[in-house]
Parts: structure tokens; sequence; C-alpha cells
């Protein structure tokens, strides 16, 4: 019988790694010394195609599976992993060729490496632990290849007894508790774990607090809001480094005496599956920000939300909710739900670690000290009896908190939010939970806490959305523009308590809304139209008309009566009137003042809308309530006041233009007295009463003894709105405005306001306000301001300018759909045309706008140019070349289209300013 041929052994594939060292291994015999730079030419030229190579199949599967975030960042670490483990053997069998008997040292993955969860540019941190000097050669030779391949690098180097002593510094400390070992001999590691286990066990309290006083000040140096619109999803409240602090503390826990060690997680089940849920979806993001920038890029902005939502599979929905906004309410969604476990975790820490009460992880609070009303307090925050479960009991409570000052505890806030949303919908239709919840909503800062962080608590608790499901359709919802920093669920509570500072005298920069709030009626309705007035976002109509009916139906249900129901749905449907008039139309124009007046018919609608406004633009972000806002709402109700009391132009005016002149000549009395009379009769109403004292005197030294000279121009900072002033009296001529605004644009400065005044001697007074268009600032630096004052100079003077007006590039401005429309309106004023143009801001755009008026021989008495984040609207009173209103309908479509493409930028730039241009 033969015995059967033993089959063929097939070679296996050689490994990714494998191939790697095999390559590596042909460089070996490299001669040491000084051919030291060519070998790390070579190394880092293999290994970079290696990395480039991984890193392409990597991106390759994110793109096909966008939602990975968390998988493609451990094949990441992996691919790190083999390439620094391949050039470690390479490196150190390279070295052992003079230092056979050094043993080597220890390398240790740490931060987002050493927790597997590298992202494609994110820092490769290293911890080298050395027992010789001649393992820092071999470390220093490391470190450089890995620097040629251009990774960012963040490595420590020490020994042991040098370990011990830098773990005291608590970034230290954190360092280790996310470190794995990456290259080394095991038997040398156990000796670094017992070090750390006693370096652990020494003061873990300290370090826990430690960690949370870090949190808090990130989140204030970071916004200290989860709802801000263009978040750094790692720093930002409820992003990634959240995450990390609570891995931290929870890592140190266990490093806690034996007796605190019984329970090994404050978070259920449940909520650890919503911890890994939320850290991969943070994760995904940042995966996208790093691939779309080719850098580290944690800023999660206008620019790049919409690619993002496209990778990520949203679309846009029939509800009319638009695939950014759908992806940036998850985000919401999600950085409120990292809240809600960073409150659970962090008050369980406080309890169980921190040794400050007494309490189960998982289950209802057992320990009852002392009581409010009959809610337990632990930890000097209020709990809900045990065994109660009665959702109008959960609104008492909240009303308790406010009126006691006491927060509720967080334990108790994650056994409200795990009910569900039915238990609340009887309690919709119960008096008695209404009228709590109007108490809440009405309780006047004196006899308790801001109803805001009440409102926010009950929100964040998911209790406001089931009590009135009207607002928890806008939660999370992202207001798409650069203007509003805030969600609109954010936004709305954040102006019921500028409400409720304003009320309690505790907002001194309120101007005339803080002084007479405290006269008004019907504090139900103005509270309720604050809470309801952008409820109708996001419904598929204008949310003014759709949050009308909405309030209307709240206030039913809160049993308001019929008048302060009325007055409410008026608010809400007018909310946005007195801004839009106050900022874009002229007030000493009368027909202006007749139809505000016939809009709010009452002086105590008047005084609620001007309050509401107030709280409604201090609500928006920082640096949208301005000086200049203040004055001009004050003043539109001080005329409207007027007008419903009868007294509007009837000697009113001339007394406040005779008193500002007074108070000006009074500033001036170290001038001849022919001077400041001449000063004085420059300038018509308009001038004297929509600019302060102090304005007047800076023009009055600025013109006065200089008459005789064409033009002047004063360029100063306004450090208080973050933009300069740029002030300019020239002679008036056809297209002055055009070649001031241009060579503005020259310049980089984009116009976020301007004011235009003609005065009497047949000059006119332009005052910009502007900032620089890439960095959104005042202009810092004196040179820039003397290129500035240069520029406008050769404009006056109409010398040749050889630049080209090429706008600058404005990517923010295109990521937004803000259409261009222009109005021309004849029943705005009796004595001018007014057109109104809605466009994107860039720079050169009045320019344009101004280009077309003088082509077409229409004169501008008038502008306000009001700047909303990336939407400008330009407010013109114009007037024909006879000082006529523009009445032909040909006209007005020929310059409403021309206008048009002008704001588009679709007209053709101009190529100078020349003598020949103007003729």
């Amino acid at each position: 019988m033969t015995t059967p041929t033993r089959a063929k052994k097939i070679a296996r594939p050689l490994s990714r790694q494998q191939s790697l060292k095999k390559a590596l291994q042909q460089l070996a015999d490299l001669p040491l010394g000084g051919s030291d730079e060519v070998y790390r030419q070579r190394v880092a030229e293999l290994l970079s195609a290696d990395l480039a190579a991984q890193r392409k199949q990597i991106t390759d599967l994110f793109d096909q599976n966008p939602g990975m975030g968390l998988v493609c960042s451990a094949r990441h670490t992996g691919a790190i992993d083999r390439m620094i483990g391949a050039l470690l053997d390479h490196s150190w069998q390279r070295m052992g060729k003079n230092h056979p008997h050094v043993r080597k040292p220890l390398v240790f993955a740490t931060g987002g490496y050493g927790r597997r969860e590298l992202c494609l540019h994110s820092d490769i941190d290293l911890l080298f632990i050395i027992s010789a000097p001649e393992q820092e050669t071999f470390i220093q030779m490391v470190l450089y290849i890995l620097w040629d391949l251009d990774l960012q690098i963040g490595h420590a180097v020490r020994s042991k007894d040098e370990l011990t002593t830098a773990a005291r510094d608590d970034t230290v400390r954190t360092a280790l508790l996310e470190r794995r070992l990456l290259w080394g001999a095991r038997a040398q590691k156990k000796d670094i774990d017992h070090r750390c286990e006693q370096i652990f066990a020494t003061a873990p309290a300290n370090f826990i607090q430690t960690k949370l006083t870090e949190r808090e000040k990130r989140h204030t140096h970071w916004g200290n809001s989860r709802y801000l619109l263009e978040p750094n999803i790692k720093e930002s409240k409820g992003g990634l480094r959240d995450l990390h602090s609570l891995r931290w503390i929870s890592a140190s826990l266990e490093h806690l005496p034996a007796q605190k060690r019984t329970i090994t997680s404050p978070l259920s089940k449940k909520e650890q599956r919503r911890f890994e849920k939320a850290n991969n979806f943070l994760m995904t993001i940042r995966w996208h920000l790093h691939v779309m920038a080719g850098r580290d890029d944690n800023h999660l902005l206008f620019d790049v939300q919409k690619q993002i939502a496209q990778a990520m599979g949203y679309t846009r929905r029939a509800d009319h909710s638009e695939a950014v906004e759908r992806f940036m309410r998850h985000y919401f969604l999600v950085a409120r739900d990292v809240g809600a476990l960073t409150r659970v975790f962090c008050a369980a820490v406080h309890i169980h670690a921190l040794g400050h009460g007494r309490s189960t992880w998982h289950g209802r609070i057992g320990f009852r000290a002392q009581e409010i009303d009959g809610f337990p307090i632990l930890d000097n925050r209020l709990c809900l009896p045990k065994g109660k479960i009665d959702p109008i009991l959960d609104l008492t409570l909240f009303h308790t908190s406010q009126r006691s000052g006491m927060d509720v505890h967080p334990l108790t806030m994650r056994e409200i939010a795990q009910r569900t949303s039915m238990i609340y919908r009887r309690e919709r239709r119960v008096r008695a939970a209404n009228d709590i919840f109007m108490d809440i909503l009405l309780c006047p800062y004196d006899k308790g806490r801001n109803p805001e962080g009440v409102l926010r608590q009950m929100r964040d608790g998911g209790i406001l959305s089931r009590f009135l499901p009207c607002f928890g359709r806008i939660e999370g919802q992202m207001q798409f523009d650069m203007y509003h920093r805030y969600t609109t669920d954010e936004h709305s509570l954040i102006a019921v308590g500028n409400l409720a500072r304003m009320e309690s005298g505790k907002d001194p920069d309120s101007g005339v809304a803080g002084t007479i709030i405290k006269d008004i009626g019907h504090r139900e309705a103005l509270y309720l139209a604050m809470l309801a007035h952008d409820l109708g976002k996001g419904a598929g109509g204008d949310h003014s008309v759709i949050g009308e009916e909405i309030v209307g139906n709240m206030a039913k249900r809160f049993a308001l009566s019929q008048e302060a129901r009325e007055i409410a749905m008026w608010l809400v449907r007018h909310h946005l009137a007195m801004s839009a008039t106050a900022l874009r139309r002229d007030l000493e124009d009368e027909k202006t003042i007749e139809d505000f007046s016939q809009l709010v018919a009452s002086a105590e609608r008047l005084r609620l809308l001007l309050i509401l406004t107030t709280a409604d633009i201090k609500a928006v972000g920082a640096g949208r309530w301005t000086s200049q806002t203040k004055v001009l709402l004050g003043q539109l109700y001080q005329y409207t006041l007027d007008k419903l009391s009868g007294g509007f132009r009837t000697g009113g005016t001339e007394r406040k233009v005779t008193r500002a002149k007074q108070a000006v000549r009074e500033q001036l009395a170290d001038l001849p007295a022919e001077e400041i009379d001449a000063f004085l009769a420059l300038g018509s109403s308009p001038y004297w009463l929509s600019l302060d004292c102090a304005v007047h005197v800076r023009h009055a030294r600025m013109m006065t003894g200089k008459h005789e000279q064409p033009m002047q121009i004063e360029i100063r900072n306004i450090t208080e709105l973050d933009m300069t002033e740029v002030t300019v009296r020239a002679n008036d001529e056809p297209g002055l405005l055009e070649r001031l605004a241009a060579a503005l644009a020259f310049e980089g400065m984009t116009i976020s306001q301007a004011k235009i005044f003609s005065l009497s001697d047949g000059t006119i007074l332009f005052i910009f306000y502007v900032q620089q268009y890439t960095t959104r600032h005042m202009v810092c630096d004196d040179w820039k301001e003397k290129d500035i004052a240069v520029r406008l100079k050769a404009a006056l003077e109409k010398q040749t300018i050889n630049e080209v007006l090429c706008a600058l590039p404005a990517p923010r401005s295109e990521v937004f759909e803000t259409q261009t429309r222009v109005h021309i309106d004849n029943q705005a004023s009796r004595t001018h045309t007014v057109i109104e143009v809605q466009s994107f801001d860039r720079p050169g755009l009045l320019a344009d706008i101004a280009k077309v008026m003088a082509q077409e021989k229409v004169r501008i008495w008038s502008a306000r140019i009001t700047t909303y984040g990336q939407r400008v609207i330009d407010v013109f009173y114009v007037k024909d070349i006879f000082g006529l209103k523009i009445e032909s309908k040909i006209k007005m479509d020929n310059l409403r289209k021309k206008i048009h493409l002008s704001a588009q930028g679709e007209q053709v730039k101009l190529a100078g300013i020349t003598e020949q241009q103007d003729a």
C-alpha cells in the first residue's frame, strides 16, 4: 500500500505589521554614525507611505459608514500602534548593536491614544519610563522620526522616581489613569502599576474635587451653555471633555479606601448605554471635522454643519425642518443627555465618594435629615418623598425649589426623567397643576429664584416638554444664522430671565424699559408672551402668526382673562415690530411715528412691547444689545407715547432740539461764540435728536475753524461695541457714498451701521460703524487707521485708485441661504421714497448699491444700515433729481431690478475710483 504524499504547506500572507517589520529590516544594515540623517529619512519615507495607506483605508471605511466614529478611532489607534511598535522594535535592534546590555524602556500610550479613541489628526501622547541614560538617545531617535512624519506628538520622559514626583500634579495623574502599555517588558510594568496604585490612593477625594472644579472653569471659558449654535464639540458644555471627566473620576473611584469602594459605577446600565451612545455620536462629529479640515479641529462652525449633516444622512422632512437643523437638534439633545448623566454622576460622587451624605446609586434616595414643605433635603438639595409618584407633586417640588433657593437633587431629577409623558397628559388639564406652573413663571425675583433657572432645570429634566408639548417642539432647535447665539428654547428661557432681572431692578442696562416695568399691568400676559414668542419657529410659516395662535391656546389653558389673552396674542404677533421700526426707519419722519402709533394703539401695549423687545434683543447673544439700539428704542417709545397722548410735533421736537443745542453750547464754552453759532446752525432736527451730546461736541471740534477745508475725517474705536467709528464730512455731490463705501471695502472693512445727515451749508456728514471683515472686530492698529484715512481722502478727492474692488472671500455668508429682497415703499414717508434692501453681508455691498443709485440719478438723503449676523438690511430715504418722491412705476421697477442684481454681486465691480467714472 502506498502512503499518500503530504500536501504542500501554503504560506500565509504576511500581516501588515510583519510586512512593515520586514521592510524596516532591509534598512538595518545602514551604518550608524554619520548616516543617521539618511537612515531617518529612509525610515520616515517607509513609515509615511504605510501610514498613509492605512489611513486611506480607515477614511474610506468612514465614508461608507459615516456613523462609526468610535470604530474608526479604534482602527486608527491600532494603525498607530503597529507603526510605532515596528519603529520601536527596529530602532531598538539598531541601537542594541552598541548597547547590548541596556534594558528596554517602557512606552505607554496616554490621553485619547491610551483610551483607543484617536481621531485622524489628534495628538499622540506618549510616556517613556527610562532607567538608563543610553535609553534617552534611543527615545530621541524615535521622536525625531515621528516628527518627520508630521505627527502631533505629546511626550514625557521620566524615571520611575520622577514619575512619582510629577504625579503630584493632577494633569500627570489624569494621564496615568489612561495609560496603556505600548512597548516594553511586562515584568517592569508591574512595578509602574504598583507605584500608580500608591499615587492614586493618595487623597483621591482631592483629585475628584479638582476635576469637578476644572470642569466648571472650562464651562465658563466656553460660554457656559450646552446650546451654543457653534459649539466646540470637545471643550464646550455637554461635549466630549465632560464624558472624559466622568471617566477620570470613575477610574479614580477604584482607588478609594476599601470601605468606600462598595459600588463600581454611579451610572445604571441604561445610563451607561446612553454614555456610550453620546460618546460615539460626538466622536463621529469629531472625525468629520478632522477629515474636512485636514487638521485637529473641534469647532462645529456653521461652515461645516451642512456638510456633516449631509454626510451623516440627515435629510429635509415634510415638517419644514432642514437637514442641518435636524442634525444640530440631535447634537443639542445629546449634549443635554451628557448634562443629565453628569449631574447624576457628580451628585452620586458627592454623596458616596466625598462623604457629603448617604444614598444608593440606582435606587430612591433613602436619607432624610430635614425637609421643606414635605420635601426631604439631601446634600442641601430637595428630593421627592419616598414612595410617591405624582406629576403635580413634581411641579410642586420645582415651585418649592424656586421659593427656597435650593436646587432639585440630580438623583431626583433622574427619577422624574424616567417617567413617561403619559403621566403628565392628564395634569395638563388640571387647574391646580397649571396654577403651579404660572406661579413658577411669575414668581417675583425678590420672593424666590429667577424663573429662568427653574424652567431650565425643568427643561433639562424633560418635564417642561411633557407639561408644555409646544415648548418641546423647539427644544434643541437651532437658528441657522450668525445673528443668534443660542437654540430657540435656550433663547426663550434667557429672555424670561432678562424680564425677571429687569423687573427686580437687577439689570441697570435696560434703558427706558427698566424704568417703566414697575408700572405695567398684565404681568401674566407679558411673561407668557415672552416664554412663547418664538414657539412658532420651524413650523413652516411666519412664526409670529403661528406663535400668536399658540399663545392664545396657552392663555386659555392657564385661565388668563380675555383681555390678558388678547394682549399676549398681540405681543407675540408683533414682537419684532418695534425693533424693526427703531433700527430701520427714520424716527424723525412723522409718518413713521404715525404708522407705529396706529399699530400699538394704546400706551399700555407700547410699554409692554418695549419691555418685551428689550428682553428679547438682550437674549440673542453678546454684543447684540448696544447703546445705539437702546437709544433708538427709547426714542421710538417716547415719540410714540407723545403721539398717543396728542403731543407729538406740537413743540416737543423744537424744545428737545433747543435743549440739545444748549447742552452743546455749554460744553464748548472755550470756543468763540461765532464758531459755536455757525456749528449749531448746520444740523437739522434728525441730527440733533438722534445723536447724544458727546458726539455733537466731538463733531463741533472737528468742524469749527475748518470751514474752508473741503473735508474732515475722524476715526476712533468704540470698545464697548467692538466697532470703529469713521466720521466723514465733505461737499455733497453725486456718487460720494459710493466712493466712500468702496474705499472702506478696499481696506477690508464691513459696514455694520451707518448714518447720513445733510447739513445746511451744502456739506454732508457720514457716520460709519465698521469692523474688519475677516475678524469682525474693530481696527486695533494705528497704521491701519492711517491707511483708512488715506484711502478715504483719495476717494473724496476723486483720485484714481489702481486696485480692483474685489469682495473678500465670504465663506461664512455663502453657507446661509440669505435671499436678496428689494422693496420700494412710497407709503412709509410723506416726503421720501423708502428703499429697503435685504441681502447677505459682504465687503463692497453698500458701494455697489450706492453706485446704482448714483447712475439712476437717485439722491440719498439718509440711510440706516443694520447687520444681523450674515444678513444686512439697508434702508435708504431717497428723492429724485428734482427733490421729489420716485413715482414712476417704470423707474421703480428698473431701480429695483438693478439694485437686486448689484446686491447679489452680479454687477461688474468697480475697477477704481476715477474722475472719468464720476463724470
